[in-house]
């Protein structure tokens, strides 16, 4: 729940709120609107349509969004309005990460990278779980992430991917993949090989930076993860959440 009054003019506050499917977005609107309208005498204004993966429940002074999960990730409508006050937040740690550290790997080739990174991709802003379940049908639409394979996609590939129920539906985590997949190739050509790419930097902050800079949809917390799963040196992960939790 976010406090807005001091930076917006339409509301004073929003709800933020995720559902799993179709038929619970509908059934979560429909119970407030419902709850609202008998306990408080409050009639509100039901806009958009549960397939889209946004509802949005507007009183006025409060606007609630009900949310896909892809769709939230996409929006991002915390960090839009992020100077807004967070006045409750109810989530449950098992929505964010598995418990314990995630397996590490000896990557074999480039396509080992580009899954690892890609898994970072789709994770932003997403259950853990929602992309374990739809993994292997993601590894299967992108050709097990066949580097030179995702490379050479085209807008129609994208397009068609976003209506591929296999993979998180969000077309500029789908589209920073494929941009993915061809500055690795760069790199890879640029510097003898990716993993000494990834080592040409000094120091973590530094890779850090790098990554940040020449890949798309990489935030701190999956360039962490990355890197820790491709068996390259990070930092302790208290010492990480420390001085990255609030960039």
């Amino acid at each position: 729940m976010l406090e807005l009054k001091d930076i917006a003019s339409f509301t004073d506050y929003f709800v933020l709120c995720n559902g799993t499917s179709d038929r619970m977005l509908d059934a979560l609107a429909n119970t407030v609107l419902d709850s609202m309208r008998k306990q408080h005498k409050k009639k509100g204004r039901k806009e958009g349509e549960a397939r889209s993966g946004w509802l949005v429940v507007d009183y006025g002074d409060v606007v609630l969004h009900l949310f896909s999960p892809d769709q939230r990730g996409y929006y991002k409508l915390e960090e839009l309005w992020n100077e807004g006050k967070v006045l409750l937040r109810l989530q449950k740690k098992e929505t964010i990460m598995p418990a314990g550290p995630p397996e590490k790997i000896v990557p074999k080739s480039l396509n080992d990278y580009l899954e690892i990174m890609s898994k970072s991709v789709f994770q932003s802003g997403m259950s853990w779980k929602v992309i374990e379940n739809k993994w292997p049908g993601t590894k299967e639409a992108f050709h097990n992430f066949d580097v030179q394979t995702v490379a050479n996609f085209h807008e129609k590939n994208i397009e068609d991917l976003t209506k591929d129920t296999r993979v998180v539906r969000n077309y500029r985590k789908l589209a920073a993949i494929v941009s993915n997949a061809r500055k690795m190739l760069e790199l890879d050509k640029e510097y003898g090989s990716f993993q000494k790419y990834l080592r040409s930097h000094g120091s973590f902050d530094d890779t850090l930076k790098a990554i940040r800079k020449d890949f798309k949809f990489m935030g701190p917390s999956g360039i962490y993860v990355f890197l820790y799963v491709v068996g390259e040196e990070v930092i302790p992960h208290e010492e990480f959440k420390e001085r990255y939790r609030k960039k």
